[in-house]
């Protein structure tokens, strides 16, 4: 699966966006890393070339936030997953579901969510 993970938070916080994408790159994806928040080349490309999209923000997510991911599911029919201050949302569910909750975004909740991802057997590749 081909993945592109959207950084949507301040530079501070790269080291959750490494994680992330480690904890997909050693699942056995392919995972391309682009600026959410500016017009990037990698943000340019056909949203068709990707089959999952993952979108990081340590905020609350707000309505506003779930409506622009709303109008990249309606160019799209792929799956999106949505880190956020108080957990993970999905689109493999009714679109914005809530999947894995925690108090906080950081490096404790991801392991939390790794670790419960990789029990399920989620997205791993055969």
């Amino acid at each position: 699966m081909k993945c592109i993970i959207l950084n949507n938070q301040s530079k501070n916080e790269d080291a959750l966006l490494s994680d992330i994408a480690d904890f997909f790159w050693n699942s056995g994806h392919e995972v391309v890393l682009a600026d959410g928040r500016s017009s990037s080349a990698e943000c340019k490309r056909d949203l068709n070339d990707y089959d999952c999209y993952i979108s990081i923000m340590n905020d609350v997510a707000t309505p506003s936030f779930f409506r622009n991911h709303r109008i990249l599911l309606e160019k799209t029919k792929h799956l999106v997953l949505i880190f956020s201050y108080e957990g993970v949302f999905t689109s493999a569910i009714p679109y914005p579901h809530q999947i894995f909750s925690y108090e906080q975004l950081n490096q404790n909740s991801l392991v939390e969510f790794f670790e419960w991802f990789k029990k399920l057997n989620l997205l791993f590749k055969a």
